[in-house]
């Protein structure tokens, strides 16, 4: 038996690569962890309140879920990297575009953080395309152009906790 340990390590190790086809995709396991994808993990507590989009730095993210296909719920995680008045989001796909990627400028307006793109993405310029992010009692939202199903809603979202 011991000597097939080095078999799973293999097979583990490679069932955990991420494809290059798939632009950095992370697969979902099933239909189901994608489906449960917009419930965010525990959040943690709000930054002491100050002027300034100093009071948003940190990292937040957000899994949100696609369409089903035949393989599966396309569905696309949202990183956000806020310090000071710049912000940087990265994604994480399966079955969906990466799109928007980059910088965005940061302005903080009625308690709300708007996201700005200012990336080279011209689709990713337009009216529309901006983030805003609100606090209400500890826990975050969002609210963006997370697809059609999301269009105007705001959606939780979940502040990493520093390490």
């Amino acid at each position: 038996m011991s000597r097939y340990w080095w078999l799973i390590l293999f097979v583990v190790n490679c069932l955990s690569c991420h494809s290059p086809v798939s632009q950095r995709a992370e697969l979902a396991d099933t239909a189901e962890q994608a489906a449960d994808a917009v419930v965010p993990e525990k959040p943690v507590a709000a930054p002491p309140a100050s002027s300034g989009a100093g009071n948003w730095d940190g990292i937040y993210r957000i899994n949100v879920a696609g369409e089903e296909t035949t393989s599966g719920t396309s569905s696309s995680t949202y990183h956000f990297k806020v310090r000071g008045q710049k912000a940087e989001l990265t994604m994480t796909t399966y079955h969906e575009p990466i799109r928007c990627e980059g910088i965005y400028l940061c302005e903080e307006k009625s308690g709300q953080l708007r996201l700005t793109y200012a990336g080279h993405e011209q689709d990713c310029r337009q009216d529309g395309q901006d983030f805003l992010i609100r606090q209400e009692g500890g826990q975050f939202y969002i609210k963006g152009y997370f697809g059609e199903a999301y269009a105007g809603q705001w959606l939780e979202l979940m502040r990493v906790p520093a390490h």
